[in-house]
């Protein structure tokens, strides 16, 4: 069976007002969650916070149980947290799963379980290395981040992120006409209105909860970059 990793990510966090917030750590973050993880055996349940000050509350807590009076109150608390690792992004955590497991893993997010079609992104440039050899670093981020976008693409991922948006097949959506001819006179402009009508139409179906984190960055980083003009 292959190793299963889990991520408990506290940043970034949509709020109910759709904004971007860091959560704080909770009893249940570590102790149900690490118990559930060991049950289950899981490789490893990374508690991922990027604040200092909450990830040295929750060692405290840990090491509590691991070595300190809880040993004795609880000795069979300590084993719960054999598995939790406490790290403060994201980044940090995919590393050490690649080092653990090789480069080829793809971290899934709470998005893309709820939306599988997404993944065909991380899959494309993952089957664009193994199966193509594909090597070129500016290709295969381009086929990446085509779907979802992200802050401060470059100009290819800005060039096929749009491409795949006003492709001839695709529907005529609102707003269809001036994105086609804002890509032809500003990849700026254009990757914000795609955006902007793509969140728009998932929260007018009720889909907000397949908004994609990085869409959500990507949006709010275009609309910036056009409103400082």
């Amino acid at each position: 069976m292959a190793p299963v990793y889990i991520g408990l990510l506290h940043y970034p966090i949509y709020n109910k007002h759709m904004e971007i917030v860091t959560t704080a750590l909770t009893n249940y973050d570590l102790h149900d969650i690490s118990r559930t993880a060991r049950t289950y055996n899981v490789s490893t349940y990374f508690i991922i916070h990027p604040i200092e000050k909450q990830r040295e509350m929750a060692y405290r807590v840990m090491n509590h149980w691991k070595s300190g009076y809880g040993t004795q109150y609880n000795p069979d608390r300590k084993d719960a947290f054999i598995t939790t690792e406490l790290v403060s992004d994201l980044e940090t955590a995919v590393n050490t799963i690649e080092k653990e497991c090789g480069k080829n893993r793809i971290t899934v997010s709470d998005a893309e379980k709820r939306q599988p079609s997404l993944l065909h992104a991380k899959l494309g440039a993952c089957y664009a290395r193994r199966k193509y050899g594909v090597n070129d670093r500016d290709i295969v981020e381009a086929i990446r981040w085509h779907t979802t976008g992200k802050p401060g693409m470059n100009t290819l991922e800005k060039i096929i992120f749009i491409a795949d948006y006003i492709e001839p097949n695709r529907k005529m959506l609102p707003g269809m006409e001036q994105i086609r001819k804002a890509s032809f006179e500003d990849l700026d402009l254009a990757m914000y209105l795609i955006l902007k009508n793509t969140i728009a139409y998932l929260k007018e179906t009720q889909d907000e909860d397949k908004i994609d984190t990085n869409s959500m960055q990507a949006y709010e980083y275009y609309k910036a970059v056009i409103k400082a003009r």
